[in-house]
């Protein structure tokens, strides 16, 4: 099931409709339990760009609304970058900027002009879909279901994989004067989670 719809420009002007569809998500976004729909709007730029959040109930009416500090630049991602007006574009999964949940991206470019059309699909909706399958009266699964992408990364699945997501101890490591000046030569580095480059990054159906 689709997650959200949204609309990107090479301003990095962004409109997302998000579906509260769950308890699951309304609680990640901070919703009551009579919102329905979570538009989100980025605009502005340097440190006068904004994050405006407005939540909808059934009848679309706004029950609440905040305003932050954004540094969501959607022209920065892979799938506004990667985006044309012939074909779709399909993310890999990642983490999504709002909810920290797994999904893909799909995109597609409006002809002649450089606005992006986007919709989100959470992986959560495709693993659910395994279980019931495979899931009756519930019972343990009946059979392990998985889903692989061609070069072999695990996107889905019925079996509940633990993820450690606690960072372990390190003490600092002791570093030359020559290392310490290279450290300060060094521009800042980008990590991403959106793929698996090991040993800097491992990721399970996009999940770090």
């Amino acid at each position: 099931s689709l997650h959200s719809i949204f609309v990107a420009q090479s301003n990095n002007d962004f409109l997302q409709i998000i579906h509260l569809e769950s308890s699951d998500i309304r609680e990640r976004v901070g919703a009551s339990d009579n919102d329905k729909w979570l538009v989100i709007v980025h605009q502005g730029e340097g440190k006068e760009r904004t994050k405006t959040s407005t939540f909808y109930d059934q009848s679309f009416k706004p029950s609440q609304s905040e305003k932050e500090y954004s540094n969501f630049l959607p022209t920065q991602r892979s799938w506004y970058k990667n985006a044309n007006s012939e074909r779709i574009y399909n993310t890999s999964p990642y983490l999504f900027n709002t909810l920290k949940l797994t999904g893909e991206t799909f995109s597609f470019k409006v002809s002649g002009s450089d606005i992006v059309v986007g919709v989100d699909v959470l992986l959560s909706s495709l693993e659910s879909r395994l279980t019931n399958r495979f899931v009756e009266n519930k019972r343990q699964p009946q059979a392990q279901a998985f889903v692989f992408r061609r070069d072999g990364r695990l996107i889905a699945t019925n079996q509940a994989i633990e993820i450690d997501d606690s960072i372990p101890l390190v003490s600092p490591i002791p570093l030359s004067e020559e290392q310490q000046r290279l450290v300060k030569r060094t521009p800042e580095l980008k990590v991403s989670n959106q793929h698996d480059w090991a040993p800097l990054d491992y990721t399970v159906g996009g999940r770090p």
